[in-house]
């Protein structure tokens, strides 16, 4: 697995939201724990353009909200159906990531998504 180190503001929340995916039944792939914790951060350091100005709260709260919303995705569902016990791949949770976020998000940035 690549290492990934991310800077200590964000670790505690990015290993809750890894934590979540193990929560409601989703074993990630080491490479797929490892693009949530890159993603954390980034969510944090390289913020989208929203709307309205969001505070760190709010922020948290969409993360959690992408993540919630990332394990309806069918490809994390099938995955989670068929291989019951092999965890998620770094692609299909990339994809799920992606599609979430677009799902959640597009009516909150200043730009389209």
């Amino acid at each position: 697995m690549a290492e990934v180190h991310i800077d200590a503001r964000y670790q505690v929340f990015a290993l809750q939201l890894v934590s979540l995916y193990q929560e409601r039944g989703a074993t990630l792939s080491e490479e797929a724990q490892a693009l949530v914790l890159l993603a954390t951060e980034a969510w944090f350091r390289d913020a989208p353009k929203f709307k309205a100005v969001r505070t760190e709260e709010e922020m948290k709260l969409l993360a959690h909200l992408i993540v919630e919303t990332s394990l309806e995705e069918t490809h994390v569902k099938r995955s989670r159906e068929r291989y019951t016990r092999q965890p998620v791949p770094f692609h299909l949770l990339l994809f799920a990531l992606a599609r979430s976020g677009h799902k959640l998000l597009r009516d909150l940035l200043e730009k389209g998504f």
